[in-house]
């Protein structure tokens, strides 16, 4: 008989920033199974061009000269998780002179 485990995974990291700047991405994550801290048997992460594949005891991931919108994804023995990194042109209120 097969035993079920719930698997949680939470990534954060995620950001709305100002179009026109370059952004440091600071990813960290954690892994539990019914409630407790564990090392997955595998885990990547993608930014959406590239796939790494990380050590089992891997919990955070920095991406540096972010430039554009980006969606991070990170898969643990089959289970997803993502953040987005979020551009958007400032708005302003008022009278600009």
């Amino acid at each position: 008989m097969d035993i079920l485990y719930k698997v949680s995974l939470a990534l954060y990291g995620g950001k709305n920033v100002e179009v026109g700047t370059t952004q440091t991405v600071n990813l960290s994550w954690s892994i539990k199974v019914n409630g407790s801290d564990v090392n997955p048997g595998s885990q990547t992460i993608s930014n959406g061009t590239t796939t790494e594949t990380l050590g089992t005891t891997v919990r955070n991931k920095t991406y540096t000269g972010v430039k554009t919108n980006t969606t991070y994804t990170l898969t643990v023995d089959g289970v997803t998780a993502t953040a987005n990194v979020k551009f958007y042109y400032p708005a302003y209120f008022g009278v600009v002179s």
